[in-house]
């Protein structure tokens, strides 16, 4: 047994919801955090770094596993400091390695 299509018209529609879903907003909603400091994270992970570079993810795993890039590790957690990044690319660029 199928059962009946419910249309849905705009006007039982929920503004501002995807798909004109039927359900209501959130009654307090977070609100975004003002502070800059959490605007932009210090650690990325490898997908980001990945990104940033424009190097492949794979690429990316081997710089870390290979301690080439600067890596942070928290557990299984893989992180790299987004300050030891810049300094990274800056020391490749200058042509000059601080090993």
């Amino acid at each position: 047994m199928t059962r009946p299509h419910l249309s849905r018209t705009p006007s039982t529609a929920a503004a501002g919801r995807r798909r004109g879903g039927l359900g209501e907003p959130a009654p307090n909603p977070v609100p975004p955090v003002a502070d800059e400091r959490y605007q932009e994270s210090i650690l990325l992970r490898p997908e980001e770094v990945a990104s940033l570079l424009r190097i492949g993810r794979t690429t990316t795993f081997e710089l870390l596993g290979s301690g080439d890039l600067p890596v942070l590790r928290i557990g299984r957690i893989v992180r790299v400091p987004k300050a030891e990044l810049v300094r990274w690319i800056a020391e490749r660029m200058d042509g000059t390695r601080a090993d």
